[in-house]
């Protein structure tokens, strides 16, 4: 039996957030670090894997981070969140059941969150259209400060809120 450290603890691959598709064939899961290492958000990669068992296959490719993924209602598109293009910027991205390369849906500036309680992106029930959450981002204003390093924080004084795109 091995020793639990701190070593091997940080060497677990952390799973979550499983999807059944609509057809119920095959699970989308996500798979990845659960700490962050030379990038703002874990890097995590989406994987699938049968529904009648066999080996999951790593259905993205990025070296960021890849998740929240999401079954079109017809089963044929998965909608997912990376920052594959800009480490820590989250963009909705889809990628087809059959593989190949994810295509780049949004090009946003403020954050889209993803705690554990929170689901920021769902379909459509027709398939059309994808909805997310996200944070409005910072004025210029906001962005000057930090860069002149005012780190003064103002309590509600410039409110920043999660809206519904």
């Amino acid at each position: 039996m091995t020793e639990l450290t701190a070593q091997t603890a940080l060497d677990f691959t952390s799973v979550a957030d499983a999807q059944i598709s609509p057809d119920g064939a095959l699970v989308a899961f996500v798979a990845g670090d659960s700490f962050t290492v030379d990038t703002k958000l874990p890097k995590s990669n989406i994987w699938v894997v049968p529904t009648t068992g066999g080996e999951p296959r790593r259905f993205t490719r990025s070296h960021r981070s890849d998740m929240t993924p999401r079954w079109s209602p017809d089963g044929e598109t998965l909608a997912f969140l990376s920052d594959r293009r800009t480490d820590g910027q989250r963009q909705v991205y889809l990628i087809s059941r059959g593989g190949g390369e994810a295509e780049r849906l949004t090009d946003v500036s403020g954050s889209i969150p993803s705690p554990r309680s929170l689901d920021p992106l769902a379909w459509s029930p027709d398939g059309k259209r994808i909805a997310f959450l996200m944070t409005d981002p910072e004025t210029d204003a906001e962005v000057q400060r930090k860069s002149d390093k005012n780190d003064a924080i103002e309590f509600e004084r410039h409110p920043q809120f999660t809206r519904i795109y």
